[in-house]
């Protein structure tokens, strides 16, 4: 799940490189229906959140260090946070990466608790991000040694 095209296009074409299937969606909604209908199809969750906030509620907004208002980047994160928390009994195997937007990192320590959950910055190096993936895969792996995940590693 990305709202951001360009983000979407980046990791649908990174997992395309590493020789993995996947499936985009522009908002959480989207992604939660596609993990409801099809729980099975589904190994690893990108999720990036936005920096707006979700129902963009002027009431949320509060002023920033400039005298600019804020639309609480945490607003949009907590909302989404947790319907992933809500859910994520529905999905026990399910790894998730969260590319967080730097503005909002403080806020995602209060998230650590979801299970199989890895929180990176966004920007994100992609060492550091290809790391969370091979990491993923390796546990789910692990996990079901019959399951065919294929992955490129290292040119293969």
């Amino acid at each position: 799940k990305a709202e951001n095209e360009t983000l979407r296009l980046l990791l649908t074409r990174y997992l395309e490189a590493l020789g993995m299937a996947s499936t985009s969606v522009d908002s959480l909604p989207k992604a939660v229906l596609a993990l409801e209908e099809n729980p099975g199809k589904f190994d690893l969750l990108f999720f990036c959140p936005s920096t707006k906030d979700v129902n963009h509620n002027p009431y949320a907004a509060s002023q920033s260090n400039s005298g600019q208002q804020d639309y609480g980047s945490k607003v949009d994160l907590h909302h989404s946070m947790t319907v992933l928390k809500s859910k994520a009994h529905l999905w026990p195997k399910l790894e998730t990466i969260i590319l967080c937007p730097i503005k909002c990192l403080s806020h995602a320590a209060e998230y650590r608790d979801l299970q199989r959950c890895t929180i990176l910055s966004r920007p994100v190096r992609l060492y550091a991000l290809h790391d969370a993936v091979v990491k993923c895969v390796t546990r789910i792996r692990d996990e079901a040694p019959n399951v065919d995940l294929t992955i490129k590693l290292d040119g293969q």
